[in-house]
């Protein structure tokens, strides 16, 4: 389900489909890879959910 990418911390495509599902007023298609980039970005730690939480992530 990563798609060969051992490192990957999300299942993309689940993912992409659940934010849309979720958040269907505010995400779609065009801006689900910058939601996945940015939480990609973020540290998988207190400190980085906290920075998550700041940006209203």
């Amino acid at each position: 389900m990563r798609g060969g990418n051992t490192t990957a911390r999300y299942f993309e495509d689940t993912l992409k489909s659940q934010l849309i599902k979720l958040n269907s007023n505010i995400a779609d298609d065009s801006n689900c890879s910058d939601v996945i980039r940015i939480l990609n970005l973020l540290k998988s730690t207190l400190e980085g959910n906290q920075e998550a939480l700041k940006q209203n992530l």
